[in-house]
């Protein structure tokens, strides 16, 4: 047999073989595949109960979520074979995983925008945001995310080095090409949209702020202008206690995301620079705190949500009564029968 074939036969064994810490890390990324996948379309049940915009875009994240989980995390992580090496995976697996990341960011982004019509232009609300167009604004979330991540194909080499699944620039006009690229792409597609939310929570804020000194009118009103005056600051306040939890959730990504982002373009930009092993530990503990977010969002949503905490305790105590009227019903029958 050649080198050559001696080589390919040396890279496919190493594929095919798990390192204990490896397989460690298998186990430990099922469950958060398999959570993700739980507590994400759990949410998206509860979620249909209340069929609003909020809830809408929601539900979306949540789906993008579950696709993060599915084709990003468990070819990544968990499944094993020649896989792991082969170049088209490889140049197409680490794509997926930013694609994933700024479909989440612009979600969180366009149900900001959302809350902050809602709050801040109550009568004009409805006019501006419909259904229709609210699916539209998620249709071009998905275009956007997949077409901008999957951009380095155009320059990158697929057919790389078997022995590890990452995909490198391979002259230096790549290299550099690559800088520019992911400049661009988190500055205009995570920093930008990201700084949008801040703006509007911070304008969503001052608005609350004003409402509350604003809430006990000096004289009272009655009639038509009183009631009519009463249900929009009922409605305005409603907005502002479901945005304070959107404000959650978004502080919640930032706190799991951005240090694995920071590291991430660090990485990707100085390629072929040598790093400590402190700072390589670094990289992986943002690498599982960022992993576990899509376990953890519906789980804050959900819990800070009244509506939809309420539906969901509902629905258990449901199922409990059920399965108690089952259990009683067939310990009757069963008596019967004796």
């Amino acid at each position: 047999m050649s080198a050559a074939g001696n080589n390919t036969t040396s890279v496919i064994t190493r594929c095919m073989y798990m390192r204990p810490d490896e397989i460690i890390e298998a186990y430990i990324y099922s469950a958060v595949v398999f959570f993700t996948i739980l507590n994400n379309s759990l949410l998206i049940m509860v979620m249909r109960r209340h069929w609003n915009n909020t809830n809408i875009i929601m539900c979306s994240m949540c789906l993008s979520c579950i696709l993060f989980a599915v084709f990003f995390l468990l070819p990544r992580k968990i499944l094993v074979g020649t896989l792991r090496c082969d170049p088209i995976y490889c140049a197409f697996i680490s794509l997926l995983g930013q694609t994933f990341v700024i479909m989440m960011n612009l979600h969180l982004c366009i149900v900001s925008l959302d809350k902050y019509l809602a709050i801040t232009a109550p009568l004009h609300y409805e006019s501006i945001v419909k259904k229709k167009r609210v699916i539209i604004a998620l249709a071009v979330v998905y275009i956007l995310s997949i077409a901008a991540s999957f951009l380095p194909l155009i320059w990158r080499p697929v057919f790389q080095d078997r022995s590890r699944c990452w995909t490198t620039a391979n002259t230096p006009q790549t290299a550099q090409i690559e800088e520019v690229y992911y400049f661009v792409f988190f500055i205009s597609l995570f920093f930008i949209p990201l700084a949008i939310m801040l703006l509007t929570y911070g304008r969503i804020y001052a608005i609350a702020r004003d409402h509350h000194i604003r809430s006990q009118p000096k004289t009272p009103t009655s009639g038509k202008n009183g009631s009519r005056r009463k249900s929009l600051v009922d409605s305005t306040f409603k907005n502002i206690k479901a945005a304070r939890t959107l404000a959650i959730v978004v502080g919640t990504f930032f706190v799991f995301w951005m240090p694995y982002i920071i590291a991430f373009f660090i990485f990707r930009v100085r390629q072929n620079s040598e790093y400590t092993p402190s700072a390589l530990i670094f990289i992986q503990v943002t690498v599982y705190i960022a992993y576990c977010y899509p376990v953890i969002n519906p789980i804050i949503y959900g819990y800070f949500n009244s509506n939809i905490r309420k539906t969901a305790i509902n629905m258990i105590r449901r199922y409990k009564r059920k399965e108690s009227i089952y259990s009683s019903g067939s310990a009757y029958s069963i008596g019967r029968t004796e």
